[in-house]
């Protein structure tokens, strides 16, 4: 009788060892909530770069080396956004899979930019083949990542694919109606110029059709000069009213140079997200936060 009980007691471990949701981790918050919302009910992903910390700069601690090292699959945006974590994947988290999510967004990746301002036309000039790693700001792209992040993970997950799946496009179904509410009320504002710290928002210019007319530095890699701070304030001084956004990573004093004139407002966005709580809503929840600091400053 004891040994038929202990082999019930190890089928049923082995069970729940087998149903056991793969060891999964993510580098920033956005794509954190895309992978939690796809694995709901399943698991919960790991996230490296914790928030209100710039993920351009940011060095690995021994917990983040430890986690790595006993991760199966690996989501990030990639090398373009996170360099410093490109040797790590490779080194520390060799056995996992790593699904850099950028390079599979295919022809709805814009290309890094290089003008000093942009033109309402979005006639960009002297683009780089690089491309811009700001890519979650596109709801249509992030959409698309679900996909990728859900069939991922049933190849890996067998056992749990059919869940991975519908969450996947429960996702997607609440990105659609978060975007068609946020679109309506966007419209309000879709002729009204605003300016940013650096240029990471194309994307968003792009799907919801706003005027994104220049910023203080070209990426985070760039540095600022007395050249590009006063084209950008001549730039500003063509409106009668602009929006300038800075982010929370950043000390707001650099975009506040630019506020010595009437006809500018300060406002603070934050692409990813540092006051939202993780989890499978992040996303949507990321998206309303946006568009009412961009409606707010104006």
């Amino acid at each position: 009788m004891r040994i038929i009980f202990c082999a019930l007691l190890l089928s049923a471990f082995s069970s729940v060892q087998s149903l056991a949701a793969p060891r999964v981790i993510t580098d920033i918050a956005p794509v954190h909530g895309l992978v939690s919302r796809v694995m709901t009910g399943v698991g919960s992903p790991s996230l490296i770069v914790p928030p209100g910390v710039s993920a351009h700069y940011f060095s690995l601690s021994p917990s983040n080396t430890k986690t790595l090292s006993q991760a199966n699959v690996v989501f990030w945006v990639g090398s373009s956004l996170t360099p410093w974590l490109q040797k790590p994947i490779e080194n520390i988290a060799r056995n996992a899979e790593s699904v850099a999510l950028l390079p599979l967004s295919g022809e709805l990746l814009l290309s890094v930019q290089t003008t000093h301002s942009h033109s309402h036309s979005h006639q960009h000039l002297d683009t780089h083949t690089q491309f811009d790693p700001h890519a979650w700001l596109d709801p249509e792209i992030a959409s698309r990542w679900l996909n990728i992040i859900a069939e991922t993970l049933a190849t890996l997950d067998p056992q749990n694919a059919s869940d991975y799946r519908v969450n996947a496009k429960a996702g997607q179904a609440e990105i659609e109606r978060t975007f068609a509410v946020l679109s309506d009320k966007l419209s309000t504002i879709k002729t009204k110029p605003f300016a940013a710290y650096h240029d990471a928002y194309q994307y968003l210019e792009r799907r919801f059709e706003l005027k994104f007319i220049g910023s203080l530095k070209n990426s985070d890699a760039a540095p600022l000069s007395a050249r590009r701070l006063a084209e950008l304030r001549e730039t500003l001084s063509e409106y009668p009213e602009v929006c300038v956004l800075t982010e929370p990573q950043y000390p707001p004093q650099l975009v506040e140079v630019l506020s010595n004139k009437g006809n500018v407002r300060l406002g603070i966005i934050d692409p990813l997200g540092s006051n939202i709580p993780n989890g499978p809503n992040f996303y949507t929840q990321l998206l309303d936060e946006i568009g009412h600091n961009l409606i707010s400053c104006f």
